[in-house]
């Protein structure tokens, strides 16, 4: 858990960084380089999935199904553009929209905010304990899996956003352990070990879809 809560923090501390840059801020209205959202909408929407964190923290649940890392997830790759526009996903374009109407200043400082709150509550919360999983109905799955949901969220977005003004983003090393573990075992649960394997060994045996998750 320890190593889990580094990870988020590192992966907090630099999407914070670009969330607040100033290219970002230039560009707020503009689309940004993930399809169905401007910049502005892509930054709340990472406030929000980290903010969300708090939320769990503070809720009693009482979960019909605990989940693992897969069951968390679920079908969440969507392959047809079409699919955007399905499930929770209008749902949390709109959330997302509705926090980027406070502008760039706002947003990123109540990033920094949720970071810090988290500071004092998350490095001794039982890593065991059990989070409300929205995505799927009476369930539940412990906190370190969903900390480690949290640090994709942060890295893949903080990616998304430097990649959509030009920005580098440099993944730090903890948290870019956790992501890519996450992803290797989204991609074991959805294609099996052999499929994988020759995703990253046999190209002219490998499904190239294999390693997408997302």
């Amino acid at each position: 858990m320890e190593q889990v809560v580094d990870a988020f923090f590192a992966a907090g501390a630099a999407t914070a960084a670009v969330v607040g840059a100033p290219e970002v801020a230039a560009a707020w209205s503009a689309p940004s380089a993930v399809a169905g959202y401007r910049l502005g909408e892509l930054a709340g929407h990472t406030l929000l999935a980290t903010a969300r964190l708090e939320t769990v923290l503070t809720e009693e649940v009482e979960p019909d199904t605990v989940v693992d890392l897969a069951g968390f997830y679920g079908p969440n790759r969507v392959d047809d553009a079409a699919g955007v526009d399905d499930g929770l996903h209008p749902l949390i374009r709109a959330a997302a929209a509705d926090v980027a109407r406070g502008g760039p200043d706002e947003v990123a400082a109540e990033l920094r905010a949720v970071l810090d709150r988290l500071q004092d509550v998350l490095p001794t919360a039982d890593p065991a304990r059990l989070v409300s999983v929205v995505n799927v109905r009476g369930g539940a799955t412990p906190l370190e899996t969903y900390l480690r949901t949290r640090v994709v969220e942060l890295v893949v977005h903080g990616d998304d956003l430097s990649a959509s003004v030009g920005l580098a983003y440099e993944v730090p090393a903890a948290a870019a352990e956790v992501t890519l573990g996450v992803c290797l075992e989204l991609a074991r649960a959805r294609s099996g070990d052999l499929a994988v394997v020759r995703a990253f060994t046999r190209r002219e045996r490998a499904d190239p879809g294999t390693l997408r998750v997302l």
